[in-house]
């Protein structure tokens, strides 16, 4: 695989110390989804994983081999602090998953959007739950539709939007959560109860093996059509993702540790090496 890294990110990697870099060239860049910008869904990582993957080859006056795993968390801690990565792991399995926000992503996976068209969120973006018309949109409503909720093709689309941006438990694969997106918008359930629905499934799955999720998730679904779905254990999953953000914002506000000086040269020199490998070469 090439990768060109760009400007953004060789600003962002400029002075950090030598593990930091390898781990994000070498380990991190090199296998992230082009399509998304995240690493961690195909294929699944571990910091094992990571490790192995930023590991030095010995030579004379150099100690190779690969970081523990505490250093490369503290690499990793750096790296999100210099905004190359943003921690998006999975509370219920553990699952590593990091966004690369400076990262360029595929332009032929993605396609390119139209004049005049907003391009729609990225993966990382934050669920929206504005119910409120954009303005100039008054001609178009309905007499009678109440001003604030809109228009219930309105609506759908707005909760259609957030679908793609809830929250799922990694034990949930994409086929399993394309069949619930589409009972949830063929029932037109609200954002907030989709994401209820969400992490009750979670919750179900971490007390114990759910064979037929998609049916389990159904069934609340109607439920939720009906008005008569009480979410029983989402709070639980809720709390542990609050207490993981919280964890993440504690990492993230620590003062990094102070870099080895040697360290930091060598990063430095290995910089300017692969401005000039990478000059010029063509995306993946």
């Amino acid at each position: 695989m090439t990768i060109k890294l760009n400007d953004a990110e060789l600003a962002a990697l400029t002075g950090l110390p030598y593990l930091p870099f390898v781990l994000y060239v070498a380990a991190i860049r090199t296998r992230m989804d082009y399509t998304t910008g995240y690493l961690g869904d195909r294929p699944r990582v571990s910091w094992q994983a990571l490790r192995e993957w930023a590991y030095i080859e010995p030579a004379r006056g150099i100690r190779g081999g690969s970081p523990s795993k505490a250093a490369t968390r503290r690499a990793a801690d750096q790296l999100e602090k210099a905004g190359l990565i943003r921690y998006h792991s999975s509370i219920a399995n553990a699952q590593l998953r990091m966004f690369l926000p400076l990262a360029d992503r595929s332009t032929a996976s993605l396609g390119r959007s139209k004049a005049g068209t907003k391009p729609a969120p990225l993966a990382d973006t934050p669920v929206q739950r504005e119910n409120t018309p954009k303005a100039g949109m008054g001609e178009n409503t309905k007499a009678g539709t109440h001003p604030v909720s809109g228009s219930t093709n309105e609506r759908t689309h707005n909760n259609e939007r957030l679908y793609t941006s809830l929250l799922w438990s990694t034990s949930i694969n994409e086929t399993e959560r394309s069949a619930i997106e589409k009972q949830l918008k063929q029932h037109n359930i609200d954002g907030d109860t989709a994401q209820q629905i969400a992490d009750e499934v979670a919750g179900a799955i971490q007390l114990k093996p759910v064979s037929n999720k998609v049916g389990y998730a159904r069934a609340l679904i109607t439920k939720a059509a009906a008005g008569e779905f009480t979410p029983e254990k989402a709070h639980a999953i809720e709390r542990q993702r609050a207490a993981h953000r919280q964890h993440a914002d504690a990492i993230a506000t620590a003062p990094a540790p102070i870099a080895n000086p040697i360290d930091r040269e060598k990063g430095r020199a290995f910089m300017e090496k692969l401005k000039i490998n990478l000059k010029g070469r063509p995306t993946a």
